[in-house]
């Protein structure tokens, strides 16, 4: 048996596997959720799927787009600042059990499904299952909201 210095309590070696898996499959679904944020996506990127990202913590995805994760709002809302540099880009994505807002804090951003351009004070707002794909005109600053 094995004592866990964290919690100073008996610790199997099973437990630790277990739990070692745990963070392998976090892992695994943070790099694949990353992966598709950068091209286009069959596959939703869900509820789940951003929780595994950690909080507080700077996640570079590309060489233009940087996301935190904050605490949730409201219980439940997923929340994340987005920094997206001129020509920085989600590639093609959606969500199939959350819904996703994003207010426009500074900048300009297109979808490049609708075309549509955001505008600072604006908020995009796409349904469950609603491809986008936010591409930044300027230096943009967003505050995204993600809702069951």
């Amino acid at each position: 048996m094995i004592m866990c210095k964290d919690y100073n309590k008996p610790t199997t070696h099973r437990e630790l596997m277990n739990a070692v898996k745990d963070v392998d499959k976090n892992f695994l679904t943070l790099l694949q959720t990353l992966v598709s944020f950068k091209g286009e996506s069959n596959k939703p990127i869900n509820k789940k799927d951003l929780e595994t990202y950690p909080l507080f913590k700077d996640i570079p995805i590309g060489d233009l787009v940087t996301i935190i994760r904050r605490k949730n709002l409201f219980n439940d809302y997923l929340n994340f600042d987005t920094f997206m540099k001129k020509g920085g880009a989600f590639g093609k994505h959606f969500h199939d059990d959350i819904i996703e807002s994003a207010e426009i804090i500074k900048g300009k951003v297109i979808d490049k499904i609708d075309n549509k351009i955001y505008n600072e004070g604006d908020v995009m707002h796409f349904e469950k299952g609603v491809k986008h794909e936010p591409i930044a005109l300027e230096y943009t600053v967003l505050k995204v909201l993600f809702k069951s």
